[in-house]
């Protein structure tokens, strides 16, 4: 029997000049309502968005009847389309008192649109009222080159699926279509509550909950984008979910084989899939290289990893074809030997920084000596000894850590800063921060050209500048990070700006991410040891002793009072923070304490597992703990061995 109101809404289906369904249409409205037997009396349109429309109209005035909460949101990729359908649906909203507007019941809407309301909703928690979604022209929505269908296709063979972008922002852009096609159909109680368990936990690994709403909508439908600007912890949260089968298709970049995407890059993880679709033969501007396309389509069908068989599909333009089918065809890379390249560079490092004096023979010098043995390259070493020097001689400010933190930051690799922000910044600064930059040697007038784009020539004098502020934009966020500074406030300051992959921008210019910030961490943490190493075999022990203290805040972005809390494994800076406050001082006091007392303390930083993770961490401590004791009883027992043998001597 028809719905109430149906039968008015098949009369203006019918004045449309529709007289007849289509088997096929019979067929669809069968699987979802009981519709066919009346259906046929009124029904034909020769296209699929007629089922749509029913199946929409029917939703609502059900809903209606029975005075729940309703909402049906129909997806075109155009204004053009959805201003016509707005004007095609109108007769009906107004024979059966039927909004159509933003929200209310029908919603019809372009995909960006679209998506700004299922993030509101999911923001709100009331994707419960969303009762029905309508994608039509979804080869619009999906792309032209019919990728929903080969993800559907792949999904319902109970086959994942992962997908290779070239850029970090092209791999939200197919998770967010996909999203949208809806591609992984209707799917159990159970496992909608896995992902939404998902969802709570990269909640509360982020600190600003609100800043990935695309990609807690993505993960609503079993998809989700992966790649170097989501964090370490975000990354192994989404990995695990794909490894247990909740996320069906993973959209990522190269980071998921290894391969960097840009200066920094994360360590690559081992997924594999049934099927594996390389959208385009690029990483970022680079052509794939033969080794890194079968690094990607070796995933697909991996012996030993529950996989039997598998296949990768790779997307070419008609001018590509050529070098891409040498992707598929060439051979492995040969392998040569760099231990004789390896022997030259050692040779190499110890003349150069040896200050030669024309005797006998070659000898190193300490500095040889350090460059070698804290493995930094020469000519980096150079520089670094240059101003570790100077720094000496004309004294560390050190009413905050920025001057020791611009000796520790990279030398290598670094990118273009934020010019107009880092002059805003410097014209900020206070006396001491003046005297720094000073000690440092970078010119204010050379940061306010360049924020004006006014520096065209490049002189060696303007490349040492240009070095030297490079450095000092890594120095002051890490400077944020050490003073315990949320990593989503330092965004908000640090990461506007310019496109997240560079396109468009100058070369290396590209805006900060939270993976950015983490793998800065990371590597200047490593500079940093290097750099005390090096201090110290080239004599300068005060200053090693300086920087070997600030690593352990770099690595672990927080004050000196909490670090011995961070060698915790489980306990990052904010929880370090919280036990602090509430009176855990000590590795000792956390092996000590009890599960709820940690919960109740930690509260929402301990992710939605709660109190399991308040039995790792402390079950983290108590091995500590006891590996300590161990170590300093070890101690003991040496040092009264040496007393004893000594005695006897």
């Amino acid at each position: 029997m028809l719905k109430p109101g149906m039968s008015c809404a098949f009369q203006l289906f019918k004045r449309r000049g529709i007289q007849r369904p289509y088997t096929w249409q019979l067929q669809c409205l069968k699987v979802f309502c009981s519709l066919a037997a009346r259906a046929k009396q009124y029904l034909e349109r020769g296209r699929k968005t007629f089922v749509a429309e029913v199946l929409l109209l029917r939703t609502i005035l059900g809903r209606m009847r029975s005075k729940t909460g309703v909402k049906c949101l129909m997806v075109l990729p155009f204004v053009s389309l959805v201003k016509e359908k707005a004007k095609d649906l109108e007769p009906f909203g107004d024979a059966l008192s039927i909004w159509c507007a933003y929200f209310s019941p029908i919603c019809i809407a372009t995909i960006e649109k679209a998506d700004r309301i299922i993030k509101e909703l999911i923001e709100e928690s009331r994707m419960s009222e969303l009762s029905l979604v309508v994608v039509d022209e979804a080869h619009f929505v999906a792309e032209k080159d019919h990728l929903a269908f080969l993800v559907k296709e792949a999904i319902q063979d109970k086959a994942p699926v992962i997908i290779f972008c070239a850029t970090k922002a092209s791999t939200e852009i197919v998770a967010k279509q996909l999203t949208l096609a809806a591609i992984t159909g209707a799917e159990d109680t159970g496992l909608q509550q896995a992902r939404n368990d998902v969802i709570s936990a990269l909640r509360s690994a982020n600190e600003d909950a609100n800043s990935d709403i695309s990609l807690f909508a993505a993960i609503s439908v079993g998809v989700s984008f992966h790649h170097s600007g989501l964090s370490s912890e975000e990354r192994q949260i989404i990995e695990d979910a794909y490894k247990s089968g909740t996320i069906s298709v993973l959209v990522a970049t190269t980071t998921l084989v290894g391969i960097p995407e840009a200066v920094l890059h994360a360590a690559g993880v081992n997924l594999p899939a049934g099927r594996v679709i390389v959208r385009t033969p690029y990483t970022g501007r680079e052509f794939l290289t033969a080794s890194r396309f079968k690094q990607m389509a070796g995933r697909a069908g991996r012996a030993g990893l529950g996989q039997k068989q598998g296949e990768a599909f790779l997307f070419v333009q008609p001018g590509e074809r050529d070098r891409c089918f040498a992707l598929v065809t060439q051979g492995p890379k040969a392998v040569e030997s760099q231990l004789l390249h390896e022997a030259f560079q050692y040779s190499r490092t110890r003349a150069q920084t040896s200050r030669i004096e024309y005797v006998s023979s070659f000898y190193a010098t300490s500095l040889g000596k350090a460059t070698y043995l804290a493995s930094i390259a020469v000519e980096d070493a150079l520089a670094l000894h240059h101003d570790l020097e100077l720094a000496r001689s004309e004294g560390i400010i050190l009413v905050d850590q920025l001057h020791l933190l611009y000796l520790t930051a990279p030398v290598s690799g670094l990118r273009e800063p934020n010019w107009s922000l880092l002059a805003d910044k410097i014209s900020q600064f206070d006396d001491n921060r003046k005297k720094v930059l000073q000690r440092i040697g970078i010119e204010e007038s050379f940061v306010c050209l360049s924020a004006q784009g006014r520096l065209l020539k490049r002189t060696p004098r303007l490349e040492e500048q240009d070095f030297k502020s490079r450095r000092l934009w890594v120095a002051l966020l890490l400077q944020e990070l050490v003073e315990e500074k949320p990593v989503a406030a330092i965004l908000r300051v640090y990461g506007a700006g310019k496109d997240r992959d560079g396109v468009g921008s100058a070369p290396g210019s590209v805006a900060i991410d939270k993976g950015y910030i983490e793998e800065l961490q990371t590597v200047t943490a490593s500079f940093a040891s290097m750099v005390a190493q090096f201090s110290r075999n080239v004599g300068f022990e005060d200053l090693a002793s300086l920087i070997q203290s600030l690593t352990g805040r770099i690595a672990n972005g927080a004050r000196s009072d909490v670090l011995p809390l961070c060698d915790i494994p489980f306990v990052q800076a904010k929880r370090a923070r919280e036990m602090f406050r509430n009176g855990l001082r000590t590795v000792e006091d956390v092996a000590s304490a009890k599960p709820q007392e940690l919960v109740r303390m930690l509260g929402n930083l301990l992710g939605p597992t709660g109190l399991a993770m308040a039995k790792k961490i402390i079950q983290s401590a108590q091995n500590l703990h006891r590996k300590r004791l161990m170590e300093l009883s070890q101690g003991m027992e040496i040092f009264a061995e040496e007393e004893e043998v000594e005695a006897l001597s």
